[in-house]
């Protein structure tokens, strides 16, 4: 059985300082088969501005030099942190790069990043903060289709303040979690499971629960993705989630090149 880690960052992203070959040394050790580096690009909703900025040239030539050096394959990809605002900034930056995998984040809601906690959950209940979140992301993936799998779904929670359980109850959103998962399917997308939701929440992003309603209404297109910003996270409970998978009723696992999937049998 092959182990995809397609959701890790290494040095061009804002956040994470470890160097591109690291992170595959890393990914070898915990078992993993093939990684997709996937560093950020997160537009400012406001000023359009990348913070702070990736020269993705340049990025993509270290991914060059580094292939013969990998003990593993590695597939150059990026997550982008979608905000409706910034479509045509995206699809801008998109063009006439070459990349095999895309991921479509969301990232920022209205007018906060759910990471600044305090801020994005004042004065709202659970419930209306996790809607907030779906909406936008609903909004997001209607207006924004030049993608491979939504990222994360369920970010929202891994911050949540409250002493409420954290995870996001399908029974709660429903009627928002199905128009999500109808649209990513129509659109001939797919979502990942991202396994960097498991330390905070107990639950990979998304849910068991979650992914099991996505293969009902008909969704194939999965990747997994440990979302490592460090080496000791990398490849973490990726096993894990593809026995989850299996457990669901799940075939197949998907890795991507030059934005295409691949689809390999689990078990």
């Amino acid at each position: 059985m092959k182990y995809f880690d397609y959701h890790l960052h290494s040095e061009g992203s804002f956040d994470c300082e470890v160097p591109l070959l690291l992170q595959a040394e890393a990914a070898n050790r915990a078992g993993i088969s093939e990684i997709c580096v996937t560093d950020h690009v997160d537009l400012d909703p406001f000023t359009k501005e990348n913070y702070p900025a990736s020269d993705f040239t340049v990025l993509k030539k270290k991914h060059e030099e580094i292939l013969p050096l990998s003990p593993i394959p590695i597939k150059f990809g990026v997550e982008l942190g979608v905000y409706k605002e910034n479509i045509a900034e995206y699809e801008a930056f998109l063009k006439n790069r070459e990349f095999d995998f895309v991921i479509c984040s969301q990232h920022y809601v209205i007018d906060c990043d759910p990471y600044f906690s305090d801020r994005y959950y004042s004065g709202l209940t659970q419930k209306e903060a996790y809607d907030k979140y779906l909406l936008e992301l609903y909004r997001s993936i209607s207006a924004f289709q030049d993608y491979n799998v939504v990222g994360h779904i369920g970010y929202v929670t891994k911050y949540y303040p409250g002493p409420e359980e954290k995870k996001l109850q399908y029974q709660n959103h429903a009627d928002l979690i199905d128009a999500i998962l109808k649209k990513v399917i129509e659109s001939g997308k797919g979502i990942e499971i991202n396994t960097g939701g498991i330390d905070a929440t107990g639950e990979t992003l998304p849910t068991k629960e979650i992914a099991a309603r996505y293969l009902e209404l008909g969704g194939e297109i999965i990747t997994t993705g440990s979302d490592s910003h460090k080496t000791e996270n990398t490849g973490k409970y990726i096993a894990d989630a593809v026995e989850m998978l299996k457990s669901i009723g799940f075939r197949y696992v998907c890795s991507f090149s030059e934005r295409k999937p691949i689809f390999h049998r689990i078990g």
